[in-house]
């Protein structure tokens, strides 16, 4: 009988939860049996054919997606083998968990009959246990196809290479790359030993999930707290990492003298999976093995495992990674025996332990310093668990003015009152932690804090740590360093893992280079010479495996003094490092923030000190907080369960209350300090509110929703030549540079078979992708006024618009790759586009936000069927407000974000219903309808009070429009605001540009209580107009 015809349908029509085939074209193939009844996966699986289950699969793989005969229409009785792109079982006995660890002797392995050893690697699953449950679905329902299918299922691979990593193998060593000898370096100072509070290598943990047993964070456990949870994040990274492995893939000879071979490896430009020069890879080599023989003898193999599997070589190089070409995705390897070039290979990527081994240390030495304290000085404590007792009263009001000669006069009051309260340390012996929301100025206050600090009169030479999370972040502190700064006062520590090439210009005269031309720590003289040292918090571990932290150092000393000079071992000011300032401290955890906080810590045993260093602090817990392994991969059974470690320190400490119930917290207002008020606990914290980066319309929605809507805007005006784009939406009065474009073109799968190894990210949507495509030709082809070799090459003045200029970015990875796709395919090259967490600490004149997701469940009742299905997996911008904010908070001068309300709002997530009722009211919606539900709470119909931004722009717009009614002439230079004279200058309210500088207080003087009395009735009649009370849900139809 012949094959039924593929049934195309529209794209609006096609039901999500039919089993739809994965392709580039916008519309689904809707897979149905002849005679229109429901199909199930499993009755193709059976076969009678040779071969193992899963290359059956395999071959009946077309036959599911080109149609069904009638034969294969009759209910199956057989077992259900595994489903055709099933993924591999992910449980924690399946999951290969090597770990490359540089001292080959380490690595356990046992010797064969000619003297190698041979590896025998952990079971991978074989594919044999069916990785979906339930009972066969009927038949006879005269319904859709409905899918066992798992889009976010690993790639299907063939058994027999899959075998190939599960036999046993004679291990090949390489050269190592040559690093630091820290043990040599700490026997050439003559430094005390300190090993006995860094845990061997041969002691560390198995990558294996434990059980979480200690729920409470205490500093009496505090080691078992997080060695647990670190624990199960190395499980999820050595996981992660066994999914990115490669499969039959060539090897290519790049130097035959060196035996340095290419391998050709995805995804390690945006570094996944993450790989540095020194790491390790597994390289197993294939036979060339005819089709029809591996299946056999694959399937003999697997019944003993006697032997070598079948297609294997039996070797297993331990190839040692020389260098790393990102942008070309190339990895250059060293192997320890030649290879033919072309060889076919798996490779195998374990998880280094350098990148795991340093977290873990200094979470014990952690522990060892809180026992300490019991007895001796309680600063780690302090450090950790700063309570109100730890800090100083205040008496007295503070002097309105500062005593300190400003190495940046651009400083405004509150970064300039932070430094100062740095400088005095007149707020105990606790954490200094300076709250900075986006575009707020916080790198420059840490900056100048550092400044101050080194003029500070002090008993000791003043010696800071200066770290942050990301090299990034660290290279952009020391340039700016490096403005008042020589390189003998500012050195620059780099890993020996970092490539030369990753390293800045400006950053390359304050780095170490040894005489392998890696980078490497300094000879000890220069490195104590420095007066600033910058490194990365993960780096700042060298320095405590050379022996140069402040208790290794203070042993040394005293060791030597009190055999010298006794009288001179107790003067308690035995100290190198002041102060540890961190930057971005939100976005590590708590365990990589105790590594430099290691290297600070005092000597708190057998010494009585009287100087303790500083610890300072600057984050946002409102953006991207740490990237975690274990919250990225789909975790459904709770394997990899790290509750807390997702919480930085930072964070932490704000959340006690000591800073959280402050009466001058920004929690609570941000209330002036009175008399009546004393005393009170001298506030260890700064709340920085002037953002210097977005246009209020941008802003609003994110002070009202993260910051207790404290924000002041102080941008100067916006581009006239953006704000005249004609495609803004229609709104009375001035332009809003913000826009939402509602769109329903449904979001596909792309990729199932060929996706990036763990089929997550694959959503891809490409009617969303040309929206956005013509929106930034059109806004750039206006804004240059030009034709595309206009856009092409656009000029440099201020007006224009350049490429580098937008941002395009998504929260799923394979929109990502399609929106490059076409952006290069139109020449725009230098459109910067990516994931939301590429972007966090950036800025760009216009962001363009492409939210993807833009399907629900099956009609007639919308379920949030495809949207916990991200969050489960944590992708998305849906219920995820950190990147909500993140993603709103980029753009300076304009915000596009593309989406279907519908979808944003299915769960009621309070960020996305908050911007598109701002959206709503303000008339800044085009495209579709917006027919969204509004979100209740359990007062009934919420009617939201606007935040003050909004209130302030819309009273603007109020009185301009006054004035144009009047007569009155308008500035052309502020976009339709008028310029306040008269009687307007009774309000006092201060417009720049398009940008206003308000907060409660001159709120208050502005507008007084009768017109603020008035917007907020304007605002009850709006709020009724969205939420009817005869209606569930509300359309807005054109009239938006």
């Amino acid at each position: 009988m012949p094959k039924p015809k593929q049934q195309w349908l529209p794209a609006e029509k096609v039901d999500p939860d039919f089993f739809q085939r994965p392709s580039k074209k916008s519309r689904a193939i809707v897979i149905k049996s002849p005679d229109g009844k429901a199909v199930t996966a499993q009755k193709h699986c059976a076969s009678s054919d040779g071969g193992t289950p899963d290359e059956k699969a395999s071959n009946d793989l077309g036959r599911i997606q080109s149609g069904l005969d009638e034969a294969t229409a009759r209910r199956s009785t057989a077992p259900r083998p595994p489903l055709p792109i099933g993924p591999v079982a992910k449980t924690v006995a399946s999951t290969r968990t090597r770990v490359a660890i540089e001292n080959p002797s380490l690595h356990q392995s046992t010797p064969s009959a000619n003297g190698l050893p041979i590896t025998h690697p952990t079971g991978l699953s074989t594919g044999n246990t069916p990785p979906h449950s339930g009972q066969t679905p009927n038949t006879n329902r005269v319904t859709a196809f409905h899918s066992n299918l798992d889009i976010h299922a690993l790639n299907y691979v063939q058994y027999w290479l899959r075998a190939v990593n599960e036999s046993a193998a004679v291990s090949i060593p390489a050269p190592f790359l040559p690093r630091v000898d820290f043990s040599n370096y700490r026997r050439t100072l003559v430094v005390v030993e300190d090993t006995q509070d860094r845990t061997p290598l041969a002691d560390l943990p198995p990558q294996q999930a434990c059980t979480i047993q200690i729920q409470e964070l205490q500093s009496t456990s505090y080691e078992q707290y997080w060695q647990q949870r670190l624990q199960n994040e190395y499980a999820a990274q050595a996981m992660q990492n066994d999914s990115f492995g490669l499969f039959n893939v060539g090897i290519y000879s790049h130097d035959h003298l060196t035996n340095s071979y290419s391998i050709k490896v995805p995804g390690v430009r945006e570094s996944t999976p993450r790989i540095d020069i020194g790491d390790i890879l597994y390289i197993r080599p294939i036979l060339p093995v005819h089709p029809s023989m591996i299946a056999r003898l694959s399937k003999e193999w697997s019944s003993q495992r006697s032997s070598v599997a079948p297609g294997f070589t039996g070797h297993e190089h331990h190839a040692v990674v020389w260098a790393v070409l990102r942008r070309d995705e190339t990895v250059i390897v060293r192997l320890g025996t030649n290879l033919i070039s072309g060889t076919k290979c798996n490779v195998i990527i374990p998880l280094s332990a350098h990148k795991f081994v340093p977290t873990w240390q200094a979470v014990s030495l952690a522990q060892v310093n809180l026992n300490a304290t019991l007895s001796g000085n309680p600063w780690l404590t302090s450090m950790l668990f700063p309570e109100p007792d730890h800090g100083t009263l205040q008496t007295s009001l503070s002097k309105g003015s500062f005593d300190l000669e400003w190495f940046d006069s651009t400083l405004n009051f509150e970064q300039k009152r932070a430094v100062q309260a740095v400088t005095d340390a007149d707020y105990g012996s606790i954490p200094y932690l300076i709250f900075g929301p986006p575009g707020t100025g916080k790198t420059k206050t840490i900056v100048e804090t550092v400044l101050q600090l080194l003029q500070a009169p002090s008993r000791v030479a003043p010696h800071l740590l200066v770290c942050a999370p990301s090299d990034a972040a660290v290279d952009t502190l020391l340039v700016r360093l490096s403005a008042h700064l020589l390189p003998h006062d500012l050195f620059r520590l780099n890993s020996w893992t970092r490539l030369n090439s990753e390293v800045p210009g400006e950053v390359r005269p304050y780095c170490y280079l040894d005489a392998h031309n890696l980078y490497s720590l300094p000879p000890f003289e220069r490195l104590m010479a420095a007066k600033v040292v910058v490194t990365s918090c993960r780096d700042a571990d060298m320095l405590a495996a050379a022996g140069l932290t402040n208790q290794a150092l203070t042993r040394t000393v005293l060791r030597m003094l009190r055999a010298i000079a006794p009288a001179a071992a107790d003067s308690g000011d035995l100290l190198h490092w002041t102060a540890l300032l961190l930057d971005e401290a939100a976005q590590a955890t708590e365990p990589e923030t105790l590594i430099p906080l290691g290297v600070v810590a005092p000597l708190e045993v057998d010494y009585e000190l009287t100087l303790t260093p500083q610890m300072i602090m600057a984050g946002d817990e409102y953006q991207l907080g740490p990237r975690l392994a274990s919250a990225a991969i789909s975790d459904t059974s709770g394997t990899f369960n790290t509750p807390g470690l997702e919480t930085s320190l930072f964070q932490r400490l704000f959340s006690r209350p000591l800073y959280k119930d402050h009466p001058l917290s920004r929690t609570r207002g941000l209330r002036p300090l009175t008399k009546a008020m004393l005393p009170i606990v001298r506030p260890p914290f700064a709340n920085l509110i002037r953002n210097y980066r977005s246009h209020p319309a941008i802003l609003s929605t994110s002070s009202a929703l993260f910051y207790s809507d404290t924000l002041i805007p102080e941008r100067p005006r916006a581009s006239s030549a953006i704000l005249s784009w004609p495609q803004w939406p229609k709104h009375s009065g001035s332009v809003w540079p913000v826009m939402f474009y509602q769109h329903t073109g449904l979001d596909s799968v792309e990729s199932v078979l060929e996706g990036n190894g763990t089929g997550s990210g694959s959503l891809i949507n490409h009617s969303e992708a040309q929206i956005a495509l013509g929106t930034v030709v059109d806004l750039l082809r206006h804004v240059n006024r030009g034709s595309l070799a206009a856009i092409l090459n656009p000029q440099s003045r201020n007006d224009h618009l350049q490429h580098e200029d937008i941002i395009v970015m998504s929260p799923f990875r394979a929109q990502v790759n399609y929106l490059r796709q076409i952006f290069r395919e139109k020449g725009l090259y230098d459109i910067r586009i990516g994931p939301l967490e590429a972007f966090q600490g950036l800025e760009s004149r216009v962001v363009v936000l492409c939210t993807t997701r833009t399907r629900l469940g099956q009609a007639p009742h919308p379920t949030v069927k495809y949207v916990n299905e991200d969050k489960a997996r944590n992708l998305g911008v849906i219920d995820e407000p950190k990147r909500f904010n993140v993603a709103m908070t980029r753009a300076k001068e304009a915000l596009i974000a593309i989406g279907n309300a519908e979808v944003l709002s299915c769960t009621r997530d309070n960020c996305w219903v908050s911007f598109l009722r701002f959206c709503l009211r303000n008339g800044l919606c085009c495209g579709g309808k917006m027919g969204w539900v509004a979100r209740k709470d359990n007062a009934g119909r919420a009617k939201e009070r606007m935040g003050k931004l909004e209130r302030a722009l819309r009273y603007a717009d109020a009185q301009a429009a006054e004035r144009e009614e009047d007569g009155t002439p308008l500035d052309a230079r502020t976009n339709g605001n008028v310029v306040h004279e008269g009687q307007q200058q009774n309000f006092k309210l201060k417009l720049r540009g398009t940008m206003i500088d308000l907060d409660e207080e001159m709120w208050r003087m502005q507008i007084g209580e009768q017109e603020e009395e008035k917007i907020r009735e304007e605002e009850d009649v709006g709020g009724d107009e969205i939420y009817d009370d005869d209606q569930e849900d509300w359309d807005g139809g054109d009239d938006t």
